[in-house]
């Protein structure tokens, strides 16, 4: 069932970065490399949350779920884990 969301999440995305340069709305950078790409498509995911993607300094994906107060990004990742990101780490998305 993961590997059914992971693999459908990816082809959203994948079929959206087609489209524009830069298809993710908010973009957080972490000094080893790894990226949290936010994205206004909601996908897979429900009750309004949007899809959001980490990519690993290695390169390995996870897609996930997040939803947003005032001050915090909260993300359920489809490999179980969960985060919790200030809001201000997240920084809007440049043209390429």
């Amino acid at each position: 069932m993961k590997a059914f969301f992971l693999a459908a999440a990816l082809a959203l995305i994948g079929t959206q970065a087609a489209a524009s340069e830069v298809d993710y709305v908010r973009v957080a950078r972490a000094p080893n490399g790894a990226v949290i790409e936010l994205f206004p498509q909601s996908g897979p995911c429900m009750a309004g949350a949007k899809i959001a993607l980490h990519t690993a300094a290695d390169g390995t994906k996870t897609p996930g779920c997040y939803a947003e107060t005032d001050a915090v990004v909260s993300v359920v990742w489809f490999d179980t884990d969960t985060s919790a990101i200030p809001k201000s780490v997240f920084k809007k998305a440049e043209p390429v």
